[in-house]
């Protein structure tokens, strides 16, 4: 772990962070901006816009990240560490070598090229089921007929089909992982599997990596010794109602503790039982709740028990990307931050993703119609409007190299195809 004394970089300099965010943004945003999303974020880039020259300050750090944002105290977990010195040259302090701006765009992209993507998938479908209080958005007979209006109009094949809330009330059955009766049971779920899979399409269900529905704990003894404590010994939860949006309380686990695996792994005996081999791992990333060495192990785990899944992540990270294989677009602004939405993407993030990621929009991305969510950013839709936020979503989408993404809630309206199927056409 290296240490740096704190720094304070000049008012007119840039931050990008060109990893997950992929947004430039100005010194006076850092503390809103790096202290809330750092965790997420394993490339931070300053640039300098003085006299028009790019010295770039890239740093590798882990979710401890900032101290202090104005005056980057950081502490580091590097395996690159460069210091711009201020002449549109950067000293990677590992080889003490000075580096122009386009050699260190190359080593920064490095760090990428061992990623090879595997995904096919062009496009996703978010399929809400549930809301956090059970009132029903789409069952999976809804659903079904989705995936018909999709692949009449070219639009379904190597698609992902995503169904949060499919096991329930969103985030309140943690870890039962079973289908909802209220949405059709396992008997319309498996009917929506062959619809899915006959159209060439991935069914892909919801799921918590390591977290108990407070609600559900009372039936789960044996995780009650699984929970995992926060700095002052207090059970670490996801309280539920945030300022954000509102799902229900968790309970998070230790991803590796025998007794959750001994519950997830017999679910995933279930699911895969019923030949669904996809799934979304809510929180899988460096979101500041587990550590990369503890997700690494638990990943392996079970990649090993189950080599047949395919496994989605929710933040993106270097540290984990062999062992997942598509992943959410975690930032702003749909999971909060509403004030960067506008904030212009890096070049160096693109320099970075030249392996082409498997990037899908976030469960936060706005739908194109009024109507029931399982989870998203409340506050932009209420404040913009749905189609004002679905269209700024989908060019901020297009601008980072997002696949396109679409939630089908309101499918049935006569407005919903004229307002999605331009974004649908990007990718097809």
């Amino acid at each position: 772990m290296f240490k740096l004394p704190p720094f304070v970089v000049p008012d007119k300099d840039l931050i990008h962070v060109p990893s997950q965010g992929a947004w430039k943004i100005s010194i006076e945003q850092t503390e809103q901006a790096v202290s809330f999303h750092a965790p997420s974020m394993p490339l931070l880039v300053l640039e300098s816009i003085e006299g028009g020259k790019t010295p770039y300050c890239l740093i590798r750090f882990g979710p401890e990240a900032f101290e202090s944002c104005k005056q980057l105290a950081i502490k580091l977990d590097a395996d690159m560490l460069v210091f711009s010195n201020g002449s549109g040259e950067a000293l990677s302090v590992q080889s003490s070598e000075w580096l122009d701006s386009d050699a260190l765009s190359i080593a920064i992209g490095k760090q990428f090229k061992h990623f090879v993507s595997h995904s096919l998938e062009k496009r996703c479908y978010i399929c809400d089921v549930s809301t956090p209080r059970g009132q029903i958005v789409n069952g999976f007979k809804d659903i079904a007929d989705f995936v018909a209006m999709a692949d009449a109009r070219g639009f379904g094949r190597d698609s992902i089909f995503y169904l949060p809330g499919w096991d329930g009330p969103y985030d309140g059955t943690y870890p039962d992982y079973d289908a909802w009766s209220t949405a059709g049971g396992k008997d319309e779920l498996l009917r929506l599997r062959d619809v899915i899979h006959d159209i060439g399409g991935r069914l892909v269900l919801h799921l918590n990596h390591a977290a108990v529905s407070a609600d559900r704990l009372p039936d789960y003894p044996e995780l009650k010794n699984a929970r995992i404590k926060d700095d002052k010994g207090s059970w670490r939860m996801w309280p539920g109602a945030t300022w954000s949006g509102a799902t229900q309380p968790l309970y998070y686990i230790n991803p590796n503790h025998p007794a959750w695996k001994a519950v997830l792994f017999s679910r995933l005996e279930r699911i895969q039982g019923w030949g669904i081999n996809h799934l979304f791992m809510d929180q899988i990333g460096p979101m500041g709740i587990h550590s990369l060495p503890d997700l690494r192990l638990f990943l392996t785990d079970l990649r090993s028990a189950f080599p047949k899944l395919r496994v989605g992540g929710e933040s993106f990270s270097t540290s984990l990307q062999d062992l997942v294989d598509f992943w959410q677009f975690w930032g702003p602004p749909w999971c909060g931050m509403p004030a960067l939405a506008d904030a212009e993407p890096s070049d160096l993030f693109f320099a970075n993703t030249q392996a082409d990621l498997p990037l899908f929009g976030h469960l936060g991305t706005p739908g194109p119609l009024p109507s029931l969510y399982s989870w998203t950013n409340f506050p932009d839709i209420v404040e913009h409007g749905a189609k004002a936020a679905f269209h700024t979503a989908c060019r901020y989408h297009q601008k980072v190299g997002v696949r396109p993404t679409i939630r089908i809630n309101a499918f049935r309206s006569r407005d919903f195809w004229p307002l999605v199927e331009p974004y649908l056409q990007t990718a097809s």
